[in-house]
Parts: C-alpha cells; structure tokens; sequence
C-alpha cells in the first residue's frame, strides 16, 4: 500500500531489545474530497529506521507501508494495528 503526506514529525530511534530498533514518523494525509487532514503515525523497524534519517519536517513524501494488526492475549483481547513503512520517496 502506499499514502502520500507531509512529514509533520520524525521521532527517534528507540531500542525495545539489543536485536529490536523501531522508531515513528507521523505524515499529515489529506483526501482530496476532505476538509479534515488526518495525522497518519507510521512504523519503521531495525534498518528501515535510518530511512527517515534524511527526512526533513514540511517536506512532501510518498510512503509504502504494510498494514499490521495482532490481537492481545490478555483482558478483553483488543486488537492493535500498526502501519509498517518499508520505503520513503520525496515526492516534489
């Protein structure tokens, strides 16, 4: 799949095991038949978080992404759903 934004934030790289490194970008996404842009958090993991190392906020990009989804184990077993960027594009 792929979306088409505005960077509007570029986290940092945080280490959840020596073997697991994630880290955020968040695109600001707006349809064109919408007054309402949305704010689109996005997944980058291990190598593809030095992806968004050249990234600058303001700057237009076109994001390819796999959609994720797990289900708890505990409580009421909601499910989460994660989108996983794999390749970033400037886009002019």
């Amino acid at each position: 799949m792929e979306i088409t934004g505005e960077v509007i934030k570029i986290g940092d790289y945080v280490e959840i095991t020596p073997e697991f490194t994630t880290r955020q970008i968040v695109i600001r996404y707006k349809e064109s038949n919408s007054d309402y842009p949305q704010e689109i958090p996005l997944e980058l993991y291990n190598a593809k978080c030095e992806l968004a190392d050249k990234l600058k906020v303001g700057e237009s990009i076109r994001v390819s992404y796999d959609l994720r989804a797990r289900q708890s184990t505990k409580g009421d077993k909601a499910r989460y759903v994660k989108l996983v960027a794999w390749a970033l594009t400037t886009v002019d």
